[in-house]
């Protein structure tokens, strides 16, 4: 599945270096700046701020802190964010788009595709997400945690554009490549699990996966 969503970002950097997301980049754009008011842009200020890097490392310092969630799901968690932020520097760098020219209601710098704040986001919200999924059969903790992590994921990627730093497109790919290396993240912890159990035993016991 992470292959399929590797392809898949792939053609959204084609189509977008060939210019033929502009359409769809300008109608959604055009919806969100319609709706542009004082109480709505501050409300979007807010959503942004909540996918920060400061906000989403003061969560894992919090996944770190509790027990019962550092010995289940800190390792794959923290693996997961910093290869989104790693990755996501580096395509910066690499893709070198330049953030919309139009009104921005925030003030943004560097380059623009993918979008970080969609690209961990989604890398965070989805692995914990999958987790919590192999850990409870509870259908309550189950949709509640869902739907939380679904609507950060979205809110936080469509404020960026609201906002005036991101294209679509750039939050497009940076959702698909946030929910790749989620997956690619969790897979590949499970994998290591089962494969040097000898090794994670030797951890501290403070941080041994239960």
């Amino acid at each position: 599945m992470s292959g399929v969503l590797v392809v898949l970002f792939a053609i959204l950097t084609a189509l977008m270096l060939t210019g033929q997301l502009a359409g769809l980049e300008g109608s959604v754009y055009a919806f969100l700046a319609a709706m542009i008011s004082p109480p709505l842009t501050s409300v979007a200020i807010l959503i942004t701020d909540l996918g920060a890097p400061t906000a989403l490392i003061v969560i894992v310092v919090a996944l770190i802190i509790i027990p019962y969630t550092r010995h289940r799901m800190a390792i794959p968690v923290v693996g997961s964010a910093v290869l989104a932020v790693i990755l996501t520097n580096v395509l910066k760098v690499l893709i070198a788009r330049d953030r919309p020219d139009i009104l921005r209601l925030v003030t943004e710098s560097g380059y623009g595709f993918p979008s970080g704040h969609a690209f961990s986001n989604a890398a965070f919200y989805v692995i914990v997400i999958l987790i919590v999924f192999r850990l409870t059969k509870s259908g309550a903790i189950r949709s509640v945690v869902l739907v939380v992590g679904a609507l950060l994921t979205f809110f936080i990627g469509t404020s960026r554009i609201y906002l005036g730093v991101h294209y679509a497109g750039d939050v497009l790919a940076g959702w698909t490549l946030g929910v790749a290396v989620a997956l690619f993240s969790d897979t590949l912890w499970c994998w290591a699990l089962g494969r040097w159990p000898q090794f994670f035993a030797k951890l501290p016991r403070w941080l041994r996966p239960a």
